[in-house]
């Protein structure tokens, strides 16, 4: 269960540490009146390193609190969060962007295909906003602030990778946990792929086991064996109490003290 639960803590705690930093600290550092979008940034890259399923996972999850934190309309953001991480992990398998520069160009692309999706969003549901002005005033600023936050960020991420000890390398939303690595040895997808079959197989056998013990006749059968058993034996042991008292009783009549007429006819 911990492995369900560890990684969406772990993008929620991301999601809410973004959503701080955009509403304090990038509100004062303001690029063509717009602020950055790192929920954004986060979603791409976890769905580059992780795979579609991930980061559409991990886009939904951080979408949510977006969401519920920023207001707006409730359920767009899930929407384009999680379609943007699928998309991007998709096209990584396809296409390799796990370097520095597909970072950049994958958070750019990201950012616009982001934009134009809520706006479609909101066509649909009913809600028009001028094309134009949201594009050119909204949508292509934050994608150039995008890209220079991820610019400034190489270098630490570059840090990171070259870290000798224990960090994070990969976090899976679909029961594989998150997995540590040291001294930089890189992830084997089979290994994570062997601990998924493993733990499914330990699940089906578990239910197996409980199904059986609730359904299986048999074992019903051998309940019941068990509890006549055990009366038969208890009912024996009851007449063998009762017999050993008998046997005691009988002595005693026989050690009783014989009569003085029995004594003298003796004599």
């Amino acid at each position: 269960m911990m492995l369900y639960i560890v990684p969406y803590l772990f993008y929620s705690l991301l999601g809410l540490c973004g959503i701080f930093l955009q509403a304090e600290f990038f509100s004062f550092i303001e690029i063509f009146h717009t602020k950055p979008d790192l929920i954004l940034i986060f979603t791409v890259i976890a769905a580059i390193k992780t795979g579609w399923k991930n980061g559409g996972l991990a886009g939904a999850v951080m979408g949510f609190w977006v969401d519920l934190f920023i207001g707006g309309y409730f359920g767009v953001n899930i929407v384009v969060f999680g379609c943007t991480g699928m998309l991007f992990g998709f096209l990584a398998k396809r296409i390799k962007l796990n370097f520095y520069p597909g970072h950049f160009f994958s958070v750019c692309a990201g950012t616009l295909f982001s934009g134009f999706l809520y706006l479609i969003c909101l066509n649909l549901i009913g809600v028009g906003l001028p094309w134009l002005s949201s594009i050119g005033g909204i949508i292509v600023p934050t994608a150039f602030y995008n890209a220079v936050l991820m610019l400034l960020a190489m270098p630490f991420i570059y840090l990171y990778r070259r870290f000798r000890g224990t960090k994070i390398a990969y976090v899976d939303l679909t029961g594989g946990g998150i997995i540590l690595t040291s001294n930089n040895t890189p992830v084997d997808q089979s290994v994570i792929k062997r601990k998924k079959s493993n733990r499914k197989k330990r699940e089906r056998i578990e239910k197996l086991k409980k199904q059986n013990r609730h359904n299986d006749p048999r074992q019903n059968r051998g309940n019941e064996k068990i509890s006549s058993q055990r009366s038969q034996r208890e009912k024996n042991t009851g007449t063998k109490r009762r017999k050993k008292k008998n046997i005691v009783n009988k002595r005693d009549q026989m050690k009783k003290p014989r009569s003085k007429s029995y004594e003298r006819s003796k004599k």
